[in-house]
């Protein structure tokens, strides 16, 4: 499992957080199984799913308070290896995060 986490300038909305998670199945070669899954939160936020062969990922995004930027963060299951680092850059790059923090479980 990894966790990525963004700060970012703008969230976007269905449409950026679709083209995410398709790139990210590309990024991770993953084969996509079905969606990815786009959920409105309303005042919330946006909330996404996309199923691989060897699991998923789901990612939630959050507006902008008085008092932190946007944020993303993202989930990604998997029984196949890839290569996190990869995956952790090309989330860096497509969100124009500000900042960045990750963190994986591995489980051998």
């Amino acid at each position: 499992r990894l966790t990525i986490e963004v700060t970012t300038p703008e969230l976007g909305g269905p449409e950026k957080i679709t083209a995410y998670l398709l790139a990210l199945a590309d990024v991770t070669k993953m084969t996509r199984l079905a969606g990815p899954y786009i959920y409105s939160a309303h005042e919330m936020g946006w909330a996404g799913f996309i199923h691989w062969v060897t699991s998923g990922t789901s990612m939630y995004s959050y507006p902008a308070t008085s008092e932190h930027p946007p944020f993303v963060t993202v989930e990604c299951y998997t029984c196949k290896r890839f290569d996190k680092k990869e995956a952790v850059e090309f989330t860096r790059s497509f969100f124009a995060a500000m900042d960045v923090v990750s963190w994986e479980d591995i489980r051998e």
